[in-house]
């Protein structure tokens, strides 16, 4: 099982019901630059970034304590300072009891996603106005030669 934990490309942690990180994957260090030993025993709000905003937290927090996976995106901080955006999926692990013993979750690095999207928009916003300005030119050109009278 540790093999398949440690090969995964994504991110894998588990926590205790608390919240306490207990093991996370090689990926970990790779996106984050935190060694398991600087992780192990943290929460993992230490990743936080202070951009995301609190009532994700809430809701995340909500989702899987009632039982539930929670999916979402947060913007987090590597241990060299630098802010990342991060597809996560948190899930409790039950006992036969049915009481949350553990969470597991998994994180993916979709910075590079996100700035295509930004860039795109910045595209279509740019080339939007570009095809507007000549056209309200055209526009009102025709609208001064529609009403005035041809000599």
């Amino acid at each position: 099982m540790d093999a398949i934990f440690h090969s995964v490309g994504d991110v894998l942690f588990v926590t205790g019901p608390e919240g306490t990180i207990l093991y996370v994957n090689d990926a970990f260090q790779e996106l984050t630059g935190y060694s398991p030993d600087e992780a192990i025993g943290q929460n993992p709000r230490f990743l936080q970034s202070g951009q995301t905003p609190p009532e994700t937290y809430r809701d995340l927090w909500e989702t899987i304590l009632a039982g539930r996976v929670w999916r979402g995106e947060l913007v987090n901080r590597r241990k060299d300072g630098t802010l990342y955006d991060a597809d996560l999926a948190v899930a409790p692990v039950v006992d036969n009891e049915g009481n949350i013993v553990n969470f597991i979750g998994s994180q993916r690095d979709i910075t590079p996603l996100k700035e295509v999207g930004r860039m795109k928009d910045e595209l279509i916003s740019t080339v939007s106005h570009e095809l507007r300005t000549p056209m309200a030119s055209v526009l009102g050109f025709s609208e001064l030669l529609l009403t005035r009278k041809l000599n």
